[in-house]
């Protein structure tokens, strides 16, 4: 009767029924259970816990206790702990560990450790081939990855539990992300159902209306509304309101049913997250920190929130603040992966090139599908390039180093150890790291680079030929090729007119092509030396 009573959101009733189970056999540790369920279902934690903890001191190897107790501190991202309470149910039960790996599964997903997530899912699914949400949120991971196999592990979930409405509507939101009429259908149908098997369900409300929104704002609104009248007592109806509201541009509404759900349950995380956000886009930005703020009552040791609080610091420019509280992530969680991204995207900001090669070593090793090294290389490049420019070459050549003592070599890091060695006045090992590129694995325009800088460095090695050599392979790849290095062999091989008609055509390309301090930025000092004998002895 309980059980029941809580599938009507009915919690009052549902409570009394289970502390008069409890009464009437004290000694039954399902009852107990059942109401820390219920507890956890309206967002008491607090009790939800007290209860579970009396659970296992009755029950110690009842092995769902722990799994019911490790949900509720999964709920407020207290993942560390959440984690220890899973395994110890699977090593309690080492029989029927579905659900628990799915949690772990879970978990992990939540950390933005993909992979580790999957394994997780697999496991779960090898262990209960009946248990639907495993399938489900393995299909929710590959869709979010853009994986094909999406579709096959979301069908397979409704397979197994036909009339189960959470997985209903899981197969629904992914049919509504296509951009199809047969999807958008195909979905509203799956929504129906969903809800036709289970009232209270009210993601299935809001994804109903989400599907339909762009065609019938209308009708989308009316799906929202009849959520929140059916589902009155649950902080997701207004949540979905709320972001409906924001949707449509009533902020003051979207405002009022954000602070609806958090009245209900303080530990709705994401209402603080979007209050905050909706706060920041009006300008309002005392109150958006504030809001996150508030939320560490009562996520004081969420690594989600720390890292949110850090982005948010991050977006105001206050770095040392951000970097604060994505170590209170780390803190309390060493496995979140998503913070060692977060620093190490700060400290490159920042120019410290060691914490960030460090700190995305660290998040690629938790989760090399998240924290792609195509991205971070292509950044720290760009930084790389900016301390040439700003004539910082050693730095630039410590940095260049520690990347590759640490991450994968790519082609553009061995150009850009050639370069920085170049100007740092190091042409001997700058040869070295342009001789390790393949040219074939090159592009048109990255060719004519190498080659353009290969033939610098042969000038400032005294190497003449290959000097040129490399100038004119540069040439073929490019329609309007610099003429200056060939200008300067030209010269120091004692052919003026030659260095001067190349000269001339340097200044067509470029009337600003001589000026000191543009030079400066480009060339090692040595290669500056000739050029500036070349310029002067033209001159006379």
């Amino acid at each position: 009767l309980g059980l029941v009573a809580s599938y009507k959101n009915n919690h009052p009733l549902a409570e009394s029924y289970f502390k008069k189970a409890i009464t009437l056999i004290p000694t039954w540790v399902y009852p107990v259970t059942s109401l820390g369920n219920s507890l956890r279902d309206q967002g008491r934690y607090k009790e939800a816990i007290s209860v579970f903890e009396k659970a296992i001191a009755m029950a110690p190897n009842f092995a769902d206790s722990y799994h019911n107790l490790g949900n509720v501190y999964y709920d407020m991202a207290r993942y560390s702990e959440a984690e220890n309470l899973f395994k110890k149910s699977i090593a309690i039960d080492t029989l029927n560990t579905g659900p628990e790996l799915n949690s772990l599964g879970l978990l992990y997903n939540e950390r933005g450790n993909i992979k580790i997530a999957e394994k997780y899912y697999l496991a779960s699914i090898k262990s209960d081939t009946t248990f639907g949400k495993s399938y489900a949120n393995l299909g929710y991971l590959y869709a979010k990855i853009e994986d094909n196999k999406a579709k096959e592990f979301l069908t397979n979930a409704v397979d197994r539990e036909p009339f189960y409405a959470d997985l209903i509507t899981d197969l629904a939101n992914y049919y509504s992300t296509s951009s199809t009429a047969n999807d958008k259908v195909k979905a509203d149908e799956l929504y129906a159902k969903a809800i036709q098997n289970n009232p209270f369900e009210t993601r299935a409300y809001a994804g109903r209306a989400w599907n339909i929104y762009k065609d019938d704002p209308t009708k989308a609104e009316k799906y929202f509304l009849n959520n929140v009248k059916t589902n009155a007592d649950k902080p997701s109806a207004y949540f979905y309101l709320a972001q409906w509201h924001e949707q449509i541009g009533k902020i003051t509404e979207a405002e009022t049913n954000y602070k609806q759900t958090l009245k209900i349950n303080p530990f709705y995380y994401q209402a603080y997250t979007n209050l905050s956000k909706l706060y920041l886009q009006n300008g309002k930005t005392d109150l958006a920190e504030k809001t996150l703020l508030d939320a560490l009552t009562y996520f004081e040791l969420s690594p989600v929130l720390f890292n949110d609080i850090g982005n948010f610091y991050y977006g105001q420019n206050k770095v040392e603040m951000a970097s604060k509280y994505y170590q209170n992530a780390l803190a309390v969680d060493k496995d979140y992966a998503k913070a060692y991204g977060s620093l190490a995207y700060t400290a490159l900001e920042n120019n410290d090139f060691k914490t960030a090669v460090n700190q995305f070593k660290n998040a690629y090793a938790n989760e090399p599908i998240k924290f792609n090294v195509e991205d971070f290389r292509s950044l720290f490049i760009t930084k790389i390039e900016n301390l040439f420019a700003e004539e910082k070459a050693e730095i630039a050549l410590t940095a260049i180093k520690h990347y590759l003592s640490q991450l994968p070599n790519h082609f553009s890091l061995q150009l850009a150890l050639g370069k920085a060695n170049y100007l740092a006045s190091k042409a001997d090992e700058g040869i070295v790291a342009l001789k390790n590129i393949n040219v074939e694995d090159l592009r048109v325009q990255e060719k004519y680079a190498l080659y353009q800088l290969m033939g610098w460095v042969y000038v400032d090695l005294d190497q003449l030929e290959n000097a040129k050599s490399a100038f004119i392979k540069s040439a073929s790849f490019s329609a309007n090729p610099n003429q200056l290095g060939l200008a300067l062999i030209a010269f120091l091989s004692n052919s003026k007119p030659e260095a001067k008609n190349l000269i001339n055509k340097v200044m067509l390309q470029d009337a600003d092509a001589l000026n000191i301090k543009q030079l400066n930025k480009i060339y090692s000092k040595r290669s500056l030396q000739k050029i500036n004998e070349m310029v002067t002895a033209i001159a006379k």
